[in-house]
């Protein structure tokens, strides 16, 4: 039997003469140091493909990162133009009347010119150019709809909707007509989330995100080293954190140690992105942005996935989820927008079960803008944003309207409920805190 010997620096096993040629060949470039001058790095000559082929894989992916870069800002600009030019198209549409109509009197053509000239602003106030840096597409624009202004022929006629006889009825409704209990400012963007004590907001300007009580006070503030946009912020009670979501990455924070774990075994599938997350007790479910949006079921303890809805359960093709919360009753709510024509969205408003299967439906009348933030209340009902038309709708139990409060100057970015009594809103570069008294709303059904 050949005797076997094992080199102790590569760990190879040779026969003894296979052990002696490859002993010689280091042997070789010491003596060739030592006597001829060369240098010991002459073995590493084999590594060269190697070191060429690391080389060469960073200069493909430049030269592919400049084309994405490229393609994702000629996506962009084209995006952009037709904003614009829809918008101009509105406005040429609308400012047309002011000169054809005759028999407005010059008082009122001038306060309908004004009114289009500030709905178009405020329509490009409302594009966002985001910059994206866990995705291969690296900007994206984000915007909402312009509001669409409705004229009297005599302006001076017109009478305030605050004096109008359609008082609310429900206690949110009572209590956002009336002035708020604090107003914070806070950056322009979109998201917060609330816990039992306090509200998170991102100020993405800023690279920060900020704890705020419920009393409008706001509190530290801690570097947000991701640089993008967050796209939802959700409490756990068992686990005392919030959950953070990004397009493709859910991150976990807790306020008292203020320490951010990333969830590396959450990621989306395929190449598809996340839009917003719930959760309650041991379930996570995530909803996916796309027409055909898919929602995904998480197990918090292990981080486990459960299961994955796609359409035609969780929508229609051409549609895709725009929200989705999970309330006290183990009810998911879902509000679904349809993509047929873009320039004119149908929106509905679904509760189901833990299975995804429908308990009601409810259409939502609005003549634009977008629903895509709500929040459960404790008195059972929903709170649902119209984010472009400055609109609170108020569901109750059965998904059906009770009332919609059109108060707001603006458009309202969020909505989100801190413990049981204090509801905050996220409007244009501030925040609003209202203390409400659902204990009262509650006794009210009872009797």
């Amino acid at each position: 039997m050949p005797s076997v010997a094992i080199c102790v620096a590569c760990n190879r096993h040779f026969c003894w003469t296979h052990f002696c040629e490859h002993r010689k060949i280091y042997e070789k470039y010491v003596d060739d140091a030592c006597n001829h001058q060369q240098p010991l790095s002459k073995c590493l000559v084999e590594f060269e493909h190697i070191e060429n082929k690391l080389r060469s894989n960073i200069d493909n992916w430049e030269r592919q990162a400049i084309e994405d870069t490229r393609q994702s800002a000629d996506d962009a600009r084209r995006i952009l133009e037709n904003h614009i030019k829809h918008y101009r198209s509105h406005f040429e549409e609308e400012s047309s009347t002011i000169i054809d109509n005759r028999s407005t009197n010059r008082d009122a053509q001038l306060i309908q010119l004004e009114k289009l000239h500030h709905e178009y602003g405020h329509a490009l106030e409302n594009i966002h150019i985001v910059q994206h840096y866990d995705r291969k597409r690296t900007l994206e624009i984000e915007t909402t709809s312009p509001i669409k202004e409705s004229f009297s022929s005599d302006p001076w006629n017109q009478v305030s909707t605050s004096c109008g006889p359609d008082i609310p009825k429900t206690r949110l409704g009572r209590r956002l007509i009336e002035k708020p209990l604090a107003e914070s400012s806070v950056g322009n963007y979109w998201a917060i989330g609330a816990s039992d004590e306090y509200l998170l907001a991102q100020e993405y300007e800023n690279k920060q995100l900020t704890l705020f009580d419920r009393h409008g006070r706001r509190g530290i503030s801690m570097t947000w080293h991701y640089d993008v946009v967050i796209r939802d912020i959700q409490w756990n009670h068992d686990l005392r954190q919030f959950f953070i979501l990004l397009d493709r990455k859910l991150i976990l924070f807790d306020p008292v140690t203020r320490l951010f774990q990333e969830i590396t075994r959450i990621t989306p599938y395929q190449s598809n992105t996340f839009r917003r997350c719930t959760c309650r007790n041991d379930r996570l479910f995530i909803s996916y942005w796309c027409q055909e949006s898919a929602i995904e079921l998480i197990e918090i303890s292990s981080w486990s996935f459960q299961q994955r809805w796609s359409s035609p359960v969780t929508c229609r093709a051409n549609e895709f989820i725009t929200c989705i919360r999970l309330n006290s009753k183990d009810q998911l709510a879902l509000s679904i927008q349809d993509e047929n024509n873009p320039l004119n969205r149908h929106f509905r408003f679904e509760l189901r079960d833990l299975t995804l299967n429908t308990l009601h439906t409810l259409s939502l009348d609005a003549d634009s803008g977008i629903f895509s933030r709500m929040t459960p209340l404790p008195d059972g009902y929903w709170a649902l944003l119209n984010v472009d038309n400055n609109l609170v709708f108020v569901l109750d139990e059965q998904g059906l309207v009770t009332e919609k409060i059109d108060r707001f100057q603006g458009p309202l970015h969020n909505i989100a409920l801190i413990g049981e009594h204090t509801i905050v809103i996220r409007a244009v570069k501030k925040l609003l805190f209202y203390d409400v008294n659902f204990d009262e709303e509650r006794h009210r059904k009872l009797t």
